[in-house]
């Protein structure tokens, strides 16, 4: 039996590097940036604890989602190889082939038929639909909330015969709530899996199970507890909700048609898209007719999964167990996002069943086993061949945005992701033509219009930039950290205008609606020392130097204000601070230099201008 486990776990293992291989050599992409690259906490020993205390995205980020496992992970990535993708890449393809072997095993352990186990492992390894779990690295966290939460569910079985299983099981289940939200969902496939299991005894069981259920139960309530407490939110935030303003029957009209796009992935996984918005899955407030088959469509299935029951457990299992695990990203209670494939990634096991049941009993017919196996071997090629090419998309950032575009060419998101490389090039007038594109398309979203501002801003044509910069904050909601650059790029208008008032407001307003940053209030002090406020200065360079203690720039011009309001030793101390907190600073060594002239110290402070021009000349 051991034996035959290293086979599939040897399988496994070659047909997620067959499906995968070529992603090792990608980049960072998109979210990476936040959850890894900007990541301070992953960073350090010191600072592991923290991800306890703190958001996905980091310390003070305002993304409603507490996922510290998931986090810790990607710190082990960074203390074996720092920043090189190829690492986390690594660990993502190892954890997908450990969840396959997981499903053999659970679907050996309850149906008895090693073979049906089989073809359904080898379904989940190869389905095309896990290309953005598993290529993402930050798609870890759908694979790492599967892995806990299948753990979870081969202890639970195994707790049957050995009660200490249980606790094991429990340990894994919270495991799973920290990688991710979802993982909640996992007390409904439990239920599902003992009704399923044994349907004549379920009711004669019920107390004992429900005992059972109330660990999980806790571990939930425990869970939500902790995270009300570190995030001051049980949901998603306000301004980071997809649907934001939207009615319930609008969001439930609308995510009918999402729920059967979800279904056509699943069965036929062509025009992968890695975002998905309304000009995909149209937003639709009155019940026409795709809402009404859609509708039609869902209800049907559900029902005769339902009906299945008691006719043929192991189909039913596999069709409910999808609505189960899609019940918390089904916007019933609203999210940040519309649709997503990687939400698929654990409700992809209920079509790796049916399909894996279906050549099952191809199998065991005598005249259609090869029938069967070369089904099978189509299925695979297929699958490997479609990986590969979908793989590429996920290499790197610019990959994504043209594949995004290519696929779903109205989604403004895309549009505005290849403005913003054509502005980085260069390409000006490109960018703005996509971003008056987006705008037609989407003439109530903020966004473009801001990106549109901020294209007019870069070439200096600053009367273009404002009624839009305006109209955009218009529109977003009023604590939207999103619009933090346009109040910034707002305030270098004015201040170019030398229009201090309005530009000292609306820095002060950037500054509000971003994240603790240093810079904004070193350009800031410079914006209120130009005005005259050099108290006003003061302070705030105070502000820098207490969030970035070596930040040398905000230290010497902290002493040069420190000069004329007439404190020059307290101006000589920041002065000697800057030169050591950054040493090759030639700035800082420079004014360093001038201080130490100034005391008398000639020799000391030639040492200092010799340093400066040796750094210059380097």
């Amino acid at each position: 039996m051991y034996k035959n486990h290293r086979s599939i776990v040897l399988l496994t293992l070659l047909l997620t590097f067959l499906c995968f291989f070529n992603v090792l050599g990608g980049e960072f992409v998109l979210d990476d940036q936040y959850t890894i690259v900007q990541h301070q906490l992953i960073k350090s020993f010191s600072t592991l604890p923290k991800l306890f205390t703190s958001s996905y995205w980091g310390e003070h980020y305002p993304d409603g989602l507490y996922r510290p496992l998931t986090s810790l992970t990607y710190a082990f990535n960074y203390f074996l190889n720092g920043l090189n993708p190829w690492g986390y890449h690594l660990v993502n393809l190892l954890l997908h082939s450990a969840n396959s072997f997981m499903i053999y095993w659970l679907v050996n352990h309850y149906s008895q038929a090693s073979k049906l186990a089989l073809f359904t492992a080898v379904i989940f390894t190869v389905h095309p639909i896990h290309t953005e779990a598993v290529s993402n690295i930050s798609g870890r966290a759908e694979l790492l909330t599967a892995n806990f939460a299948l753990l979870s569910w081969v202890t639970y079985s195994l707790s049957k015969e050995n009660s200490r299983y249980y606790w094991l099981s429990l340990f894994f289940y919270f495991c799973s709530l920290t990688a991710k939200e979802s993982g909640i969902t996992l007390i409904g496939v439990l239920v599902l899996s003992d009704l399923c299991n044994g349907w004549e005894t379920w009711r004669l069981q019920i107390k004992k199970l429900l005992r059972s259920y109330s660990g999980y139960l806790f571990l939930a309530g425990s869970y939500l507890l902790i995270r009300l407490i570190v995030l001051n939110n049980l949901g998603v935030p306000e301004t980071w909700l997809y649907w934001r303003n939207i009615d319930f029957t609008t969001r439930f009209y609308t995510m009918s048609l999402a729920f059967i796009k979800y279904l056509q992935l699943l069965v036929w996984p062509i025009n992968l898209a890695g975002d998905y918005d309304f000009s995909q899955i149209p937003k639709t407030s009155s019940p026409n007719i795709w809402v009404i088959l859609s509708l039609i469509t869902i209800i049907s299935i559900f029902s005769f999964g339902c009906w299945l029951l008691r006719k043929e457990r192991f189909s039913a299992f596999a069709i409910l167990f999808f609505f189960v695990t899609m019940s918390l990203v089904s916007n019933i209670i609203p999210t940040g996002v519309l649709m997503a494939e990687r939400l698929l990634y654990f409700p992809s096991i209920s079509i790796c069943l049916l399909i894996g049941a279906g050549l099952y009993l191809l199998y065991n017919q005598d005249k259609l086993k090869y029938l069967s196996i070369s089904l099978c071997s189509i299925i695979v090629i297929a699958s490997v061949i479609t990986c590969y090419w979908r793989n590429i998309d996920w290499l790197n950032t610019r990959n994504y945005i043209e594949a995004l575009v290519r696929v779903a060419p109205n989604n403004t998101k895309g549009i505005g992701a290849k403005a913003l490389i054509y502005a980085g090039e260069g390409n000006f007038s490109a960018a703005e033509q996509e971003l008056k594109r987006a705008i037609e398309i989407a003439p109530n979203q903020a966004t473009p219009k801001g990106m549109l501002g901020n294209v007019y801003y870069l070439q200096g044509r600053y009367d273009e930039a404002l009624p839009l910069f305006n109209r955009a904050i218009e529109i977003y909601p009023k604590e939207d950290p999103a619009q933090s650059y346009i109040y910034l790029n707002l305030a270098r208008i004015y201040s170019k205008r030398k229009d201090y008032p309005q530009a000292i407001k609306s820095f002060r307003r950037a500054i509000e609606l971003s994240l603790p940053n240093a810079l904004l209030n070193q350009e800031l002090a410079v914006i209120l020392s130009e005005s005259g406020d050099l108290v006003g200065a003061k302070a705030e360079l105070e502000k820098a130097i207490e969030l970035k203690p070596n930040f040398a720039e905000a230290q010497y011009n902290l002493a040069i204000i420190l000069n004329t309001l007439n404190k020059p030793q307290e101006a000589f101390e920041y002065f000697r601070l800057a030169a050591r907190s950054e040493p090759n600073n030639i700035t800082a060594r420079n004014w360093f230099g001038k201080a130490l002239l100034g005391q008398g110290q000639f020799q000391e402070a030639a040492s200092e201008f010799i340093s400066a021009i040796n750094l210059a000349a380097t």
